[in-house]
Formats: C-alpha cells, structure tokens, sequence
C-alpha cells in the first residue's frame, strides 16, 4: 500500500451500512477498527487505499455490516450527526449545564464541545462522541 485516506461516514440506515460493508471494498474502502463488539469500533470509519491490496490491521473487507443502530437509538453519535435523537441529546446536555447553544438538532462543533466537557467532567475519554455512558449519564 502507498498511503491512504480516511473517511467517517454518518451511515445510520442499516440499508445504507450493508451495502457499503458489501461493495466499499470493491471501489478501494474498507471498513477501519478493530472487532464490531469493543468500545473502540467506528462504523463510521472508513479508508481508502490507494494500493491494490487491503491493508493489515482492516477488520472489515465486505459482507454484511456490523450491527448498526437505528437512527432513534444509535450507539455513538459524534460531529456531523443531525436528526431528532440529536436534538434530544443537546435538550439534556443543556438541561444539565453542558451546553449553551440552540437545540437544533445538528451535531456541531459547540455540541462536540459540550459532550466533550461532560465526559471529561465524569472521567471518560475526552472526545466528542457520544455513546452509552453519555447517554445514560444524561438519561437518554
């Protein structure tokens, strides 16, 4: 492999996951991360590889997708999300004192900003995804 690229993709259709599980790798993606069951997998996290072979280390090289969330329930939501469950998200992050910005719906940077100061508050990893601990520390 000579290099390669990444991209996140906000892919919260199961429809959606399981085709580009099923023909990413034949246009050069492939799913990055480690096992679909560890805290640390993104299924949102995808590589381009400008060789021809799929590089080691890639967990995901076609088939079915991994368990995706529905768009009301999802399992991690970070910068880029938009949607009701968004929406719900930043109602209880400014409900608690996190957040100060409209509830829109729009997973933007002041939101990334918001979840991040809650997780460092209760210390998680500081980041800006928003997963089960996020949500049932602010009971959503």
């Amino acid at each position: 492999m000579d290099g390669g690229l990444a991209i996140d993709l906000n892919v919260t259709d199961k429809k959606v996951a399981d085709w580009l599980c099923a023909n990413g790798p034949k246009y050069g993606f492939y799913l990055q991360g480690s096992d679909p069951k560890s805290p640390e997998f993104e299924l949102w996290h995808w590589q381009y590889c400008l060789g021809d072979k799929m590089p080691d280390g890639i967990a995901h090289a076609g088939g079915p997708a991994p368990a995706v969330a529905d768009e009301s329930n999802p399992e991690k939501i970070t910068v880029g999300a938009k949607g009701d469950f968004v929406k719900k998200m930043q109602q209880a992050l400014k409900d608690q004192g996190y957040y100060n910005g409209p509830v829109d719906g729009d997973f933007g940077q002041s939101t990334g900003e918001a979840v991040k100061k809650l997780k460092t508050g209760h210390g998680l990893k500081e980041d800006m995804v928003a997963g089960a601990k996020v949500f049932a520390i602010l009971n959503i």
